[in-house]
């Protein structure tokens, strides 16, 4: 019943945000993000969590029998299972969900497959960040914003302005440095 009750609250959602694309909370403005911003950030997260599960899919033996979409279907359920659980990094809830889906699987074979899934998905990425948050002149500057940089207060944005980032300038009296246009 809570997959009917969820998949409802998103139509709500959707609907909500297309009549009302903007609520009024006082004399506060909430803009809702667009149906067309929902189903993007929707889209991306099931491809990032498929690519993910086919990560895990890849690492494990040849010859476990596992197909693609059980895998698959069993990874989101473990994932499930972790945003519940608010485990620090899903350790427990996740490999317990794997080893309860999957019975038949030899044990050894899977648990070395998580690990190796935790080394590729976490471990490599942290430690390539530690690289350059302990060496930042590894990194180039993005733009080419070595000529001519101008540096003005957030006061100086106009009120129209509709970008997340300037009301946060705004709030804490940041700084900004312009590298050209917006």
């Amino acid at each position: 019943m809570s997959g009917w009750a969820d998949l409802i609250r998103r139509i709500l959602r959707w609907g909500l945000s297309l009549l009302f694309p903007e609520l009024g909370l006082g004399r506060h403005r909430l803009r809702l993000p667009s149906v067309i911003a929902m189903l993007a950030l929707g889209i991306w997260a099931m491809l990032d969590v498929t690519a993910a599960g086919t990560a895990l899919w890849l690492l494990l033996p040849n010859d476990t029998g596992i197909s693609w979409s059980l895998l698959l279907a069993v990874y989101f359920l473990a994932l499930g299972a972790v945003i519940v659980s608010f485990a620090p990094g899903g350790l427990g809830p996740f490999e317990l969900t794997l080893f309860t889906l999957l019975p038949s699987q030899n044990p050894g074979e899977l648990m070395t497959a998580i690990i190796a899934f935790r080394l590729v998905y976490f471990a490599v990425p942290a430690l390539v960040s530690a690289v350059f948050l302990a060496c930042p002149r590894l990194l180039k500057p993005a733009s080419a914003c070595t000529d001519v940089a101008l540096q003005f207060p957030a006061t100086a944005l106009p009120d129209t302005r509709c970008k997340s980032e300037t009301g946060v300038i705004r709030q804490n009296g940041g700084q900004l440095l312009s590298c050209g246009p917006e």
